[in-house]
Order: structure tokens, then C-alpha cells, then sequence
């Protein structure tokens, strides 16, 4: 995952622990970028993630996400344990225009889906 471009700074939850992420994270030298968005409690994601994936809880994504990236058209993944707070956290960032989510469901799920070869950090 890269982050570049910092306008402003949040404390966002990722592998490495809290830290200070830049906001205004776009693509870097034309590459598309893949925004792995964690949606469970900061005490979950502690038990496990997708590599390079950042925690924001669903109850914030709507306030935060902006701290991640400004571009509605960005590719957005979202998860959680069982795929019903990543729902809300999708219909959430549609409702104020990120075009391109999708609820990747279950971490347990994908980490299965991952082993069987499907593309997930």
C-alpha cells in the first residue's frame, strides 16, 4: 500500500498499530491504487487483517474516509466478520458518492478464498 501526497494527518489504525496517515491519498505515478478498508473494532483487527488493509469502524468510515482518499472513483474493498458491518460501511460510502466499493464480506472467508488462490493481500 502507498500513501503520499499529505494535505492533513488522522490517527488511523493499520498493521503497523495507530499511526498518522496522510489524507489525500490518491494514485502514485498513474497506478490505481486498492484501498483495503477493515471495518471491525480496532481490538479485531488486532487478531488479524488482509495485509496492508487500514481500520476504520463502520460507524465512522463516513467521516474518515476522506482521510484515505477524496477520489469517489477510487477502488474501495471493504470487510469486517461476517460481511454485515462491510455492507453498512459500502451503502455508507455510496450514500456520499464513492462509486466503486465493494463488501468483500467475511475476513475468515476471504482469508479461505485466499487460500484458494483468489487475488487478496
Amino acid at each position: 500500500m502507498m500513501i503520499v501526497a499529505c494535505q492533513s494527518e488522522v490517527d488511523i489504525t493499520s498493521e503497523e498499530g495507530t499511526e498518522q496517515i496522510p489524507s489525500n491519498n490518491d494514485d502514485v505515478f498513474g497506478e490505481e491504487m486498492t484501498y483495503w478498508i477493515d471495518v471491525r473494532t480496532p481490538e479485531e483487527f488486532a487478531q488479524g487483517h488482509v495485509t496492508g488493509s487500514i481500520n476504520i469502524p463502520y460507524e465512522i468510515i463516513g467521516q474518515e474516509i476522506s482521510s484515505i482518499t477524496r477520489d469517489v472513483d477510487s477502488d474501495i474493498r471493504v470487510y469486517c466478520r461476517s460481511g454485515n458491518r462491510s455492507g453498512i460501511a459500502m451503502n455508507t460510502l455510496n450514500g456520499i458518492g464513492y462509486a466503486n466499493v465493494i463488501n468483500e464480506g467475511g475476513y475468515e472467508d476471504m482469508m479461505q478464498r485466499k487460500a484458494a488462490g483468489e487475488d487478496i493481500p
